[in-house]
């Protein structure tokens, strides 16, 4: 990896050159449609640079004032523009102090899509610029796996802006790879390691096809669920649950939730007992069973990588499987 990390390094530059320009070139003719896909395509380059759990904002509620993506445990939020001014800071914190965001957010960012900006205005709320000349210095602080990851991330993205004009709204290409480590960490019957491999494709090929939306729902529902080891459910390891109390907090989820419904992926349990004491809540319990009786995938995936965010991210977000090698 070490030899042809400058050349990933050059490659990210460029493609941040092509998308700097490009928006730069259409907001100035007045065609913003591509604002909104490039807001999505950035969460997760900037998660992934800053160890954030950054979501959209406007999935909940379109054209949310001020910010565009939050991440809520860390207290951080992100107005995401094209308009590196002045009269952007300006009004943006208005909106920010207008809608008493301070109050549940301790720093605002603003991601500048430009190599540059003129922003001199100060603020007593806790703020931070962020250009694409600055995120690519960023970026070539991470690890060489971190770097290689993005780069192919990005050219991805400008693939399929480029063949299908669908952004990163709709389904996107999955990698497999050969899940060697996952199927022996998971002790299955060796006849039942081919069922596994058909069974792994099979929840690729589904997440793959899913809108940018609902992988971001299936990541918070496997980065924040609880797998029961003791209480009430002690006996329910291979599940994920998540109160629907909690899930409201982050998303209106209603159509989401339906959407995956329809998909086998998801369904209401009214019943969940977390500590054994009868204190019942309802909790959405995600899913996918496939031909290896009594194992749910996604589960089994969450402890085999421990619960780390960056690589659920990658799995369920972005179909990338070979963390499973």
């Amino acid at each position: 990896m070490h030899f042809k990390i400058g050349e990933l390094k050059r490659s990210i530059a460029e493609s941040f050159s092509v998308i700097g320009n490009y928006l730069t070139i259409t907001n100035g003719s007045g065609y913003t449609d591509f604002n909104s896909d490039a807001e999505r395509f950035f969460i997760e380059i900037l998660n992934v640079t800053y160890n954030y759990a950054l979501r959209d904002v406007n999935c909940e509620k379109p054209n949310f004032p001020a910010i565009d993506l939050a991440d809520d445990r860390r207290r951080v939020c992100f107005q995401v523009t094209t308009s590196g001014t002045n009269e952007k800071f300006k009004e943006t914190i208005r909106i920010f102090k207008k809608n008493k965001f301070e109050e549940k957010y301790t720093k605002l960012f603003f991601m500048i899509l430009n190599a540059e900006h003129s922003i001199t205005a100060k603020s007593d709320l806790d703020t931070e610029i962020i250009d694409l000349t600055r995120l690519n210095r960023d970026i070539g602080g991470l690890s060489d796996n971190d770097i290689d990851y993005l780069d192919k991330y990005i050219k991805e993205y400008l693939r399929v802006r480029d063949n299908s004009n669908l952004g990163m709204n709709h389904g996107i290409t999955y990698t497999l790879g050969n899940a060697q480590k996952f199927i022996e960490w998971a002790n299955v019957d060796p006849s039942d390691e081919g069922n596994m491999r058909e069974d792994l494709k099979a929840l690729a090929i589904k997440l793959s096809e899913l809108n940018n939306a609902q992988r971001v729902y299936v990541n918070f529902l496997v980065n924040s669920g609880h797998t029961p080891k003791t209480g009430g459910f002690w006996d329910r390891e291979d599940h994920i649950y998540t109160p629907t109390d909690l899930e409201q907090q982050y998303f209106t989820g209603l159509k989401l939730f339906n959407s995956l419904k329809a998909l086998d992926l998801v369904k209401l349990d009214d019943d969940y007992d977390q500590h054994g004491d009868e204190r019942y809540s309802t909790a959405i319990d995600i899913y996918f069973r496939g031909l290896v009786p009594d194992f749910n995938y996604i589960a089994k995936i969450k402890s085999f990588l421990r619960g780390e965010t960056n690589a659920l991210r990658r799995v369920f977000i972005n179909c990338d499987f070979s963390a499973l090698n």
